[in-house]
């Protein structure tokens, strides 16, 4: 199976879950994922002011 297809199945069973929860459920969810989203991009964020950051030696 290649990346494609297992990122098509995992998409395909995320919106099957999603579908299958009550709005309450579903408003959760979308809470939790951009919640993920945001501590994600922070993480990012400082990984790139590390990297960019001057090292000392």
């Amino acid at each position: 199976m290649t990346r494609g297809d297992v990122s098509a199945d995992r998409t395909a069973e995320f919106r099957m879950n999603f579908m299958a929860l009550d709005e309450n459920g579903q408003d959760a969810a979308l809470i939790m994922l951009k919640a993920l989203e945001f501590a994600q991009s922070v993480l990012n964020a400082d990984k790139i002011t590390l990297a960019d950051a001057p090292q000392d030696v």
